[in-house]
């Protein structure tokens, strides 16, 4: 990351930002990679660029009722409710699906083999 280029402006910031999230990363990354620089920027700076983040008002998260979902139903982006001002950004796909409603599967946890534990009782120490 070029972070003389990247924090210069709050443009600059915002551009960084949004890239990031479409790019796939968190936004625990995105204040990582803020952190990491501090040693460069200095504390102001970091602070600066933690203002212009928060008041971008980035979701942290997009809530999606499954309750009265049946099996095999699928969410799509365009079923989602979103915030005032946040868009999905899908790449030219369009109504991607997010969620497929299955049934849960239980999962077997296989109990310790006897056998493996008789066998190290069994061994002589050199």
């Amino acid at each position: 990351m070029a972070y003389r280029t990247l924090f210069l402006t709050e443009r600059g910031l915002r551009q960084y930002v949004k890239r990031a999230l479409r790019e796939g990363c968190s936004g625990a990354e995105i204040i990582d990679a803020l952190l990491m620089a501090f040693p460069t920027l200095g504390l102001s700076k970091i602070v600066w660029a933690t203002d212009v983040i928060l008041a971008m008002q980035l979701p942290e998260f997009i809530e999606v009722d499954l309750s009265a979902a049946e099996k095999g139903a699928t969410v799509h982006t365009g079923d989602l409710k979103l915030p005032a001002g946040v868009k999905i950004v899908t790449h030219g796909r369009k109504d991607i699906t997010i969620a497929t409603v299955v049934e849960p599967v239980e999962e077997v946890i296989a109990a310790p083999v006897a056998a493996a534990a008789d066998d190290k009782k069994g061994k002589k120490k050199k």
